[in-house]
């Protein structure tokens, strides 16, 4: 970007810096500022991926999915019991998945992670419970073992661009249910909204003031996000 390059000084703070690139992606083409805005976002959400599963089950079910979050009672196996992240069933589908959520975007997902989902998968069909499929979902990216692992196991995997060009990131542009988390909305606030299925701006755009004010959200923040939200959903960032 020329204009931020030009304007760089020798002492310049990262957090200047951050701002004016900021500032130039938000009159950028509408895609460019989304996805730049949007990975950090999802990186935002927590606490220790609690946050993520439940956007990636809202986040499924806006493509025909039939979700549910940390299923109870306890899906069980052979040998043992299995928290599952999210349980997905369409048509003759049904799937469990591994949501693996980091904070840090170079964090790589590892071979353990695939491992031990088949494993879960493979002691829970032999109980009998005939799942179809293990999933692992994270917004980074997966080591090269993890990838030739999993292919070699039929596990699924979605991450930052993987597969390429229809990662994660498409998905939530394709529903433009981008997370809560690019409104700056507190974490406080929006543990509360999650308890409402409150998951992404699809969501909050649909929710009425009587619901989001039982979130703890005064007229004036509904007012204000909401607009917000309509922005970046129907009309891009400029």
């Amino acid at each position: 970007m020329d204009y931020v390059a030009k304007r760089i000084y020798n002492g310049m703070s990262t957090k200047i810096l951050m701002k004016m690139v900021y500032d130039r992606l938000n009159r950028a083409e509408v895609q460019i500022a989304r996805r730049y805005h949007l990975k950090e976002a999802i990186a935002d959400l927590g606490p220790e991926g609690y946050e993520f599963e439940f956007y990636i089950a809202h986040l499924l079910r806006l493509s025909g999915y039939k979700t549910v979050h940390s299923p109870e009672p306890k899906i069980r196996g052979k040998l043992v019991d299995h928290e599952i992240d999210v349980f997905a069933e369409k048509g003759g589908e049904r799937a469990i998945i591994e949501c693996k959520h980091h904070f840090q975007s170079h964090t790589f997902t590892g071979l353990e992670v695939p491992l031990v989902q088949w494993a879960r998968f493979e002691d829970i069909n032999n109980n009998g419970l005939k799942m179809t499929s293990a999933w692992i979902i994270t917004n980074t990216k997966f080591s090269d073992y993890a990838i030739r692992y999993s292919k070699g196991k039929g596990i699924k995997l979605m991450g930052w661009n993987y597969p390429l060009g229809n990662g994660l990131e498409r998905l939530i542009e394709a529903s433009k249910a981008y997370p809560l988390t690019m409104l700056n909305i507190p974490r406080f606030l929006r543990t509360n909204l999650v308890e409402h299925e409150i998951t992404n701006m699809l969501e909050f755009l649909k929710a009425d003031s009587r619901t989001l004010g039982d979130a703890g959200m005064s007229n004036e923040k509904i007012a204000e996000l909401k607009a917000l939200s309509d922005k970046l959903v129907n009309h891009g960032t400029r």
